[in-house]
């Protein structure tokens, strides 16, 4: 019996969907996983002394910030590894794989020398001299594993290049797991183990990002061995494919670096404005952050499929974005009030997050389609004007914030109404670059030349 009209469609609708889910999921857990372990060492640390909670929050406040800015260079390789798998040329991917080890050899040292001048510089920055000694030996601890974190991260890129994300998600889920189960008996000790708190914390770290690496470079060798080609090789640094690879990391990483420096000077901007207020608006990105984490998941995914050529999904794709961010943002803006109540037992807080959470729902669903827009220019290789439009309005928004919140006397609320607006327009103008790319008059993106050796 032939089905009946429509339902043929609906299946494939289904199944398309379906295989979006799939392919977005582990990305998901991934990101949400490197997250998590942050996360859950400041609260067990948050429990265990506010002295070692302060060491490890400006050890993450720092040179976090520059591992991140590292690992998005990194991550720059994801698009031409999806062009590699596209068309099937395995020995260009594991040269990609190849020269971004290089890179994190490179980068890590770099993080290492700089890890070993942590404490000094601490207290060049005025802060006190055993807050200053006390997150320069996790800074140290933390240094000394730089380089198997980003070995993790250039051999992750690879395997979710070539559709084996899967396996990192559960790479990423097993170090997760022996982070939390390790974590208490060195930061409270036990068993032998002297109570070392957020050194304790740093030294688990650093053991887990090791086995991490074991565990991704081995997954990475199988995928080698499978694929037919040698894992190992010298590593083409300047031909065409490693000149555009190292382009859009440098550009990716810049990013990275001036969104950092500019969130750093908005959220000293709140601490003028009182504790209060900088918890809050501190309080608001911390809710908004598990959805982020998902909308860049998804927009790595919809880098990889760009990348393969799969672009008639995107406005499907883009869709199921804005329903599924619509959803927490809509939460936020109509429950602030009872979101404020469960989130802090202060009422002076809460009120202020009843005024705050409308406005950064708004952000968060502004945020995560410019992220996914973004995510899938990339996967066309197109980064430059991504990357001038994201600088230039977060720029932006710290003069505008400063005359809402300073001039106009608004204070934490006009902060947030200002990055509100930069939102706004930096979605509009990706959203501008992005049409004519994505649209059904759009040319092809241009393909690297083949360079797999003769």
């Amino acid at each position: 019996m032939p089905p009946e009209p429509g339902v043929g469609a609906d299946r494939r609708g289904i199944a398309a969907r379906l295989t979006v889910l799939s392919e977005t999921a582990p990305l998901i857990i991934s990101r949400a996983g490197l997250a998590m372990m942050g996360i859950v060492d400041m609260a067990m640390l948050a429990r265990h002394g506010s002295a070692d909670l302060a060491a490890a929050a400006l050890a993450e406040g720092s040179f976090g910030r520059v591992l991140d800015i590292c690992v998005a260079f990194l991550v720059g390789a994801l698009p031409l590894l999806g062009i590699a798998q596209g068309k099937g040329d395995t020995a260009a991917a594991l040269a990609i794989w190849r020269r971004g080890c290089v890179a994190a050899l490179v980068l890590g040292a770099l993080c290492l020398l700089l890890a070993a001048a942590a404490g000094p510089l601490f207290r060049l920055a005025g802060q006190p001299e055993a807050l200053s000694a006390a997150a320069g030996r996790v800074v140290a601890i933390h240094g000394s594993g730089a380089v198997f974190a980003l070995v993790a991260v250039a051999s992750a890129v690879f395997l979710e290049g070539m559709k084996r994300a899967p396996v990192v998600a559960l790479a990423v889920i097993v170090a997760n797991l022996a982070n939390l189960a390790f974590n208490p008996l060195f930061i409270a000790g036990g068993r032998g183990i002297p109570a070392m708190g957020a050194t304790g914390s740093a030294l688990v770290t650093l053991v887990v990002r090791i086995a991490l690496c074991a565990m991704l470079v081995a997954m990475t060798a199988r995928a080698a061995q499978r694929l037919g080609e040698p894992l190992l090789g010298r590593p083409v640094l300047r031909d065409t494919a490693g000149r555009e690879q190292w382009r859009i990391g440098a550009m990716i990483a810049g990013t990275a670096a001036a969104m950092h420096v500019f969130g750093i000077v908005l959220t000293i901007m709140a601490g003028w404005q009182g504790a209060l207020a900088l918890a809050a608006y501190c309080s608001c990105w911390v809710l908004n952050l598990p959805f982020m984490l998902f909308a860049g998941g998804y927009g790595d995914a919809a880098t990889l499929r760009v990348a393969r050529g799969e672009r008639h999904r995107l406005l499907r794709d883009a869709a199921m974005l804005a329903l599924g961010l619509a959803v927490p943002a809509l939460a936020l803006a109509a429950g602030a009030a009872g979101v404020a109540t469960l989130y802090n037992a202060d009422p002076a807080m809460q009120a202020l997050l009843t005024t705050l959470l409308p406005m950064s729902g708004a952000v968060l669903w502004l945020d995560g389609m410019g992220l996914f827009l973004i995510a899938a220019l990339r996967g066309r290789r197109d980064v430059t004007v991504p990357a001038v439009v994201q600088i230039a309005t977060m720029a932006l928004t710290v003069p505008l914030a400063a005359g809402f919140a300073l001039a106009l006397h608004h204070g934490i609320a006009g902060m947030v109404a200002a990055i509100l607006a930069t939102s706004a327009l930096r979605l509009a103008l990706v959203a501008g670059r992005a049409a004519p790319l994505f649209g059904p008059f759009a040319r092809a993106a241009s393909i690297l030349p083949d360079t797999r050796p003769i």
